[in-house]
């Protein structure tokens, strides 16, 4: 348990890493910031689905569409949160990478608490 913390932030630094990639593949290919955000956030989900099933908390103990439509909904309110401070940071001409930056690490607290004490509850 003591490890599943750091275990978690390395998934979302990978998981960071990857949005970036994504996010600057849709920029280039010319999509807005804001829809660019859209594939990057929703791959990045299944992506640290898997690795944060297999390394931070292991499996919920239901079955594998119902743990991935839980962790889905708890990563809707992390969405939430990271596309709302994404779009303010967009707005005020932050770049769209330091704009990903924040609203992942607004996200990443929301997550911790929706995937540890719902998704993955043990008790």
């Amino acid at each position: 348990p003591v490890m599943r913390p750091a275990r978690f932030l390395a998934i979302g630094a990978l998981g960071f890493g990857f949005a970036s990639i994504v996010l600057q593949a849709c920029l280039a290919i010319g999509m807005s910031p804001y829809v660019a955000q859209i594939p990057a956030l929703a791959l990045t989900i299944l992506l640290t689905w898997r690795l944060n099933r297999r390394f931070t908390f292991h499996h919920a103990g239901r079955g594998t569409v119902s743990e991935f439509l839980f962790y889905l909904a708890a990563s809707m309110v992390g969405l939430l949160t990271n596309g709302i401070v994404y779009t303010v940071a967009i707005m005020v001409d932050v770049s769209p990478a330091i704009a990903l930056a924040l609203g992942t690490l607004a996200a990443a607290t929301v997550n911790w608490l929706g995937y540890s004490r719902i998704v993955y509850r043990t008790g």
